[in-house]
This record gives C-alpha cells, structure tokens and sequence, in this order.
C-alpha cells in the first residue's frame, strides 16, 4: 500500500507540474511550511522556506494573469516546455526520497514523462481555446486549471491514492486525445519561431520569398503563377475538406486566393476568386492573427503567422 501511496503522490505532483509548477511548489511549500499533511517525504522540507514559497506565489501570480491573456498564454505554455517538465521531474525525486540510483533515475524519468504530457495537452487545447471568438472561455478554462492544479496537489499528498486513480483517468484521456492536439502543438512551436525571427530583425518580405521558392515546383505543378504574388504560412481553422490546424500556404495574387495544404498532406490545392477587401477580417493575437476570407462561393477560416499577417494585410489593400 505505501508503493501505491508513493506513486500516486509522484505521478500526481508530476501531472499538475507539466500545467502550473508554480502553483504546485506552492501548494507543497505552504503544506509543509504549516505541516497541513502528516508522513510526507522529509525531501518536501527543502521547500518549507520562506524565499522559496514566495518566489513560486509571485511566479503564480504572474502566470495567473498571463494564462488570462488569450495569445500571450500560448507564447508562456511556449516558453514553459522545458521549466514544467524538469520541474516535475524533480518533485518526483523528491516524491521517492532516498532510494536506489535506479529507483531514482526511473522516478525523474517518469516525473518528466508525466510533467510532458500534461504540459503538450495543456498548451494544445490553450490554442484551440484561443481560436474562440470571445474571450470569457479562456479565461473560465484558465480558473478551473488553477482550481484543478491546487485541489490535485493537495489530494498527491492528503490522499494520494485517489489522487492516483485521478491522474490515471485523466493521462488515459491525454492519450486519446493528444494526437489531436500535436498539430496544434507543432502550430504553436511554427508560431514562436516565427516571433522569434521576426523581434531578432528577420523581414516577412524576406521570409515570404524563401517560402515562395521552397515550394516553387509545388506551386508551378498547381499551374499558379508566383508573378505579383505573396506566399504566407496558414494554418487551417475551418476549411471545407480539410482538418482543424492543418498547415499549408495561403497564396495571394491580383484575381484569386489559393490555400496549398503541405506535401505531407498531399491535397490539391483549393481556390476562391479574390474578395474586396472588406470581406477579409483579421483578428489579431500574439503570436497569430486569424483571418477570416468570406467569398461568395464559401469561407475561410486561417491563422497565420503576426509578421506574415501584417504583410498579407498591407498586399490586400
């Protein structure tokens, strides 16, 4: 019965980790601090300081307020891949305590795993959350987030075993649903690597041509001509005939607007003749703007990239 009780408590703090660390380090400080929890790991004692508790409630407030942004959440579940895992990784060597060089090697490794998952699924569905037109449900999915992390934290030490079959549930329930999500994940990761070449100086004009000629026989196979044209990344929102987050290219010239999915996807490309200009909207985000093409023949539905966006802008008007 204690293994049980150890690994719920391990993959419990580690699941919670991967979604808010700094919520969890708290929760865990402040129930050692006040000795909340009778028979904890004496490893947890290395977070009953003062510093240490109100540097992770600062970092939480800060990820509170952030989480609330829709955009600027994605750009900090980015910036967290690496933080949240290892930071997981370790609560579980301090779950396991003094044990065997293997027996600790394996705790980090699942802490990590666990930490992992949770931290794609989370960031996953934060992007499909942030594709909602109004902005109360990210905001309502970021509170029950924080209200999950801290009552999951708690039962990892409190009731370790229910919070086991807890964690259990839900990882079964990120397996099923995480290959949905990776195209959203390889979305956000395209999305900040464009940020990042856009704030180090990188020009949209610049990228646009290296797009255009990176995929010139594409596009010449398609019968397209590239004359007087821009070429942008895309990603699909709601498209007829294709998939939620499939990546492609969105061509533009004087008469006709094309949507060219990725070789990986081998679809022809589609077409609609070009609309004025007020019938293309964008909305802005931190790391994407949407746009929404409305033509007589059908709707369009994309995201693309906030340097590309502004430049697809400036060519439509």
């Amino acid at each position: 019965m204690e293994i049980i009780a150890k690994l719920g408590s391990l993959l419990g703090l580690s699941f919670v980790s991967g979604i808010n660390l700094y919520a969890t380090v708290g929760v865990v400080g402040l129930v050692t601090k006040f000795n909340l929890i009778q028979g904890l790991p004496p490893e947890f004692q290395a977070l009953n300081n003062n510093l240490i508790i109100t540097v992770a409630i600062i970092l939480y407030a800060c990820e509170f307020l952030a989480d609330k942004i829709p955009g600027f959440d994605t750009a900090w579940d980015a910036i967290h891949t690496v933080i949240r895992p290892f930071g997981g990784a370790l609560l579980a060597l301090m779950t396991v305590g003094k044990a065997s060089p293997g027996a600790e090697v394996l705790a980090f490794m699942i802490g990590a795993t666990m930490a992992t998952g949770s931290h794609l699924a989370k960031s996953g569905f934060r992007v499909l959350i942030n594709t909602s037109p109004e902005p109360f449900s990210n905001m309502v999915v970021s509170v029950a987030e924080d209200m999950g992390v801290v009552g999951l934290a708690y039962l990892s030490m409190a009731h370790p075993v229910l919070a086991l079959i807890i964690t259990v549930i839900l990882t079964i329930i990120i397996i099923i649903v995480l290959p949905f999500l990776w195209r959203a994940i390889l979305m956000l990761l395209s999305g900040l690597w464009h940020r990042l070449k856009s704030v180090s100086g990188s020009s949209a004009e610049q990228g646009a041509k290296s797009i255009a000629i990176k995929i010139a026989s594409q596009i010449g196979d398609a019968g397209i001509s590239l004359d007087n044209s821009v070429v942008v990344p895309a990603w699909v929102i709601k498209m007829r005939g294709f998939k939620r987050w499939q990546k492609g290219y969105l061509v533009c010239d004087d008469k006709n607007l094309y949507f060219m999915p990725s070789r990986m996807f081998k679809k022809t490309p589609v077409s609609i003749p070009r609309p004025n200009r007020e019938r293309i909207l964008f909305g802005k985000g931190f790391l994407f703007h949407k746009v929404f093409i409305n033509s007589e023949r059908e709707s369009w539905n994309l995201i693309v990239p906030r340097n590309y966006a502004k430049l697809l802008e400036e060519y439509l008007v």
